[in-house]
């Protein structure tokens, strides 16, 4: 507690006679006892006063402050400072409760003076040091102690550990979840319908740099600036990837040729507020000389001039999520992901990607590309999270000479892309009683291309405690990394955390391996005019569900 003091703040003068501080097994200072002297701290095991002091002598010029708990860092949990004999501890509440004391004078040296601890209009106010007023009066110490409310613990707090061998994870120690894993707990199934998507790792951040965009058209250079990275204002961050969870309000697949060709899949979204920054804080609205050279010549014309037609007004409450999951348009892959959102049930959607302001859409505020999308069904006895990983196949933000204007980190979109979706789970604790079976978490495929092999093949993850499984992730693939993190209990003790699994999409291979550039170059590293030589990127994606259901009951889960 700040304000108590060390050994070195006591006074070891003549102020007072030395005495000793005694506690007494009964009240009334009867039975066995122990001593302090002034500058003692006492830490009290089991085997010797702990939780036996009924009654406690405090000669005048000492203080005495009884802790009910103690550590190797010293007391903790309740206190009381007390300057006067006490009879009785249950006055206090700490009969057979006194687990550690410290003993020091009233004076210091320097000449100040304790202060007990006590209430004032409903707030505690510690016990502290004061300096002796000018007239040479005392501070006031009222003739009882007022009991404090609880210190921490000195030791650092437990902590879940689990023990990994291969696919099975066992609690080896469980602990309650810490704020931070608690607070990222309740935000994923308050805010994100129970998942985390990329961002559950920390922010991937992009740079400032724009990209370019290609015109396919002769008489229109390529190298105009289209898609500028945002960051909030009064934000200093190299900007980086977000997270955004809304409503469709409309799903549907661009049918542009020819010049500023694009065939992406726009995602309407209208945010929750939690996201709502990305709309109100995002780069003004505005027409810009990109949109005037388009309308002008009859191009592209996305967005009418200054803005003011209906649709872009309408859409300036929006953030457009955009994405071209194959080039080969006549795949069905880019079909299958707009019907698959739109069949969707509450419409509510969560994606990740660059956020990025158009400018030649109004410097519409948008996620793009969006390489992560994922959707939750509730169903009877089962919720299915549909979930959809992107390397943007429009190649548009794969190199980096397609950048411009600023810094260069990585292209926003290049291959291998790798999505991480965390599912909050809550089952009850192991234990006797174990009679509220675990969780499942089953995958089915719907499309994949370019998918790369995770590390566990096809077997099944399981994170057990004592002996019951609590929970399952079943994979019909090889695909992913799977993991169990922030797990603890939580207020109610049942156990809470995250299955994360992992999915890479997209293929980048090092077509030229020499002296100059061995195997395993940095793609971002190298000269970019050599980028395209060195290597060859190629696009792809995953779409999946993961179904969540109760595990059948089984007789080991219920002994």
């Amino acid at each position: 507690m700040k304000g108590f003091p060390g050994a070195g703040d006591i006074d070891t003068g003549a102020v007072f006679v030395l005495q000793q501080v005694t506690l007494f097994e009964a009240p009334n200072f009867a039975g066995r006892s122990v001593t302090l002297d002034q500058g003692q701290h006492r830490f009290f095991t089991p085997a010797d006063f702990n939780d036996v002091a009924s009654s406690v002598r405090v000669p005048a010029g000492l203080v005495a402050i009884l802790y009910e708990h103690a550590d190797e860092g010293g007391g903790y949990g309740r206190w009381v400072d007390l300057l006067e004999d006490c009879p009785n501890l249950a006055v206090y509440d700490f009969d057979k409760q006194v687990s550690f004391v410290t003993v020091f004078g009233v004076f210091t040296a320097d000449g100040h003076v304790w202060a007990r601890g006590v209430m004032q209009d409903g707030t505690f106010i510690p016990g502290h040091w004061e300096r002796k007023r000018a007239s040479g009066q005392l501070p006031p110490n009222p003739g009882v102690g007022t009991v404090g409310p609880p210190l921490p613990s000195h030791a650092p707090p437990p902590r879940t550990t689990i023990r990994v061998d291969g696919t099975t994870s066992v609690i080896t120690t469980l602990a309650p979840q810490d704020h931070f894993q608690s607070s990222t707990w309740e935000h994923a199934v308050a805010d994100q319908f129970g998942v985390i998507g990329s961002d559950f790792r920390g922010a991937e951040q992009i740079g400032t740099a724009a990209f370019e965009r290609a015109s396919n058209n002769t008489f229109i250079p390529d190298f105009l600036n289209f898609w500028y990275p945002q960051v909030q204002p009064r934000d200093h961050r190299v900007p980086f990837k977000r997270t955004l969870i809304g409503t469709v309000d409309d799903v549907h697949i661009a049918e542009v040729s020819g010049t500023y060709e694009d065939h992406d899949l726009n995602i309407l979204i209208a945010p929750d507020d939690l996201h709502r920054y990305l709309v109100t804080e995002a780069h003004r609205r505005e027409y810009t000389d990109i949109m005037s050279a388009q309308w002008n010549l009859s191009f592209h014309k996305f967005g009418q001039p200054d803005c003011d037609d209906a649709t872009s007004v309408r859409e300036a409450d929006f953030v457009e999520a955009e994405i071209l999951a194959s080039s080969d348009l006549d795949s069905g892959v880019n079909e299958l992901l707009r019907d698959t959102i739109a069949a969707a049930g509450d419409r509510r959607i969560g994606v990740h990607g660059a956020w990025i302001y158009d400018k030649g859409h109004c410097c519409h505020s948008e996620i793009h590309p969006a390489e992560q999308l994922w959707w939750r069904e509730d169903l009877a006895d089962r919720s299915v999270h549909h979930c959809a990983v992107v390397c943007d196949a429009s190649k548009r933000f794969w190199w980096r000479d397609q950048m411009d204007d600023g810094t260069k980190l990585k292209p926003w979109g290049a291959p291998p892309v790798t999505g991480v979706f965390a599912f909050a789970f809550e089952v009850a604790a192991a234990g006797p009683a174990h009679e509220t079976p675990g969780l499942v978490f089953e995958v089915a495929d719907l499309s994949s291309h370019n998918r790369a092999t995770g590390p566990a093949g096809t077997a099944t993850h399981t994170l057990s405690h004592q002996g019951a499984t609590l929970v399952s992730f079943v994979p019909d693939n090889d695909a992913f990394s799977v993991s169990f993190e922030h797990v603890g209990t939580g207020p109610s003790g049942t156990v809470r955390g995250f299955l994360v699994i992992e999915a890479t999409v997209g293929k980048l291979t090092q077509k030229v391996v020499d002296s100059r550039f061995p195997a395993g170059t940095d793609v971002n590293a190298i000269d970019q005019d050599d980028e395209r030589r060195v290597f060859a990127k190629e696009e792809g994606h995953y779409f999946f569900t993961v179904t969540q259901h109760a595990a059948r009951p089984v007789a080991s889960q219920n002994r």
